[in-house]
């Protein structure tokens, strides 16, 4: 399986990624997103159904809860925002395409 933690960890947008175990298992992600633009409040808004959002006076953080089934989902969407809305944010998408 490929791991799609390290992969979005690779994103200059995305700031921590915390796992949260139970029973010795994943039960479950938090993955925290910081952009500077807040004009993307939308975009953050849809980007998943479960998270928290704080806007502050330069930027928007949120932290989403995504389960381990649902990962590559995730991966799929932060990767299409990213690419849309600030290519400059997609660190992985210059090293797929160069290499």
């Amino acid at each position: 399986m490929i791991d799609f933690i390290g992969k979005i960890t690779q994103f200059s947008i995305v700031s921590s990624v915390e796992t949260v175990l139970a029973a010795g298992r994943i039960k479950h992600y938090r993955i925290n997103v910081e952009v500077e633009n807040a004009g993307l409040y939308e975009e953050i808004k849809r980007l998943w159904n479960f998270g928290t959002i704080r806007i502050t006076r330069n930027m928007i953080a949120a932290e989403y809860i995504v389960t381990p089934e649902e990962i590559l989902k995730f991966y799929c969407r932060l990767k299409k925002l990213a690419s849309e809305k600030n290519p400059k944010t997609l660190d992985i998408q210059k090293k797929t395409v160069y290499n």
